[in-house]
């Protein structure tokens, strides 16, 4: 067993010719001289223009969504003139993974199974184990999501919080 000699950088600055196009992480593979981008996106399924075909559909926003960043960063170029390789990770907000995604975590959690130090018994424990991690992470987001919009909805003019201004009477029995 290898160990995998790869290292990462968050919102790498200067890394594409267009410097408004960056990816969220960047992971440099010192063995074989690659870089290997990842752009993180939400999708939410109930966006307005997306709706209906999300109804019939499942994982429509996601697809959608993964097709955008696809797009986005197709033809990007590096400084030196080569090309990067770009992987949309897209989640839906009620938990669903997109298909490059799931992709990525499969392929991550077969190089892991290389290392020698590696936490997990199998892939399978890996997999499980960043699911579980992501699930919770976007359940946050959705919380800090509704508590921003209940917030926003509460305040008044007058600056008193009506939404929960009402006084609850608790009997015991």
């Amino acid at each position: 067993m290898s160990d995998l000699h790869i290292t990462h950088e968050k919102e790498p600055r200067n890394l594409y010719v267009n410097t408004e196009d960056r990816p969220d992480i960047t992971f440099f593979d010192a063995e074989s001289g690659q870089n290997l981008d990842v752009d993180i996106s939400l999708a939410h399924p109930w966006s307005q223009g997306i709706l209906k075909q999300s109804n019939r559909e499942d994982g429509f926003a996601a697809r959608t969504r993964e097709e955008k960043k696809t797009n986005k960063y197709t033809g990007e170029i590096l400084p030196g003139g080569t090309s990067s390789k770009c992987i949309p990770l897209v989640f839906e907000h009620f938990g669903r993974w997109g298909l490059q995604a799931d992709a990525f975590l499969h392929t991550l959690s077969k190089q892991c199974s290389r290392i020698e130090e590696d936490p997990f018994r199998s892939a399978e424990q890996f997999k499980t184990f960043w699911r579980k991690r992501f699930s919770l992470i976007l359940q946050r987001c959705n919380a800090k999501v509704i508590l921003k919009k209940l917030s926003r909805v509460s305040e008044t003019k007058d600056g008193m919080d009506k939404l929960f201004d009402f006084n609850v009477q608790i009997q015991v029995h």
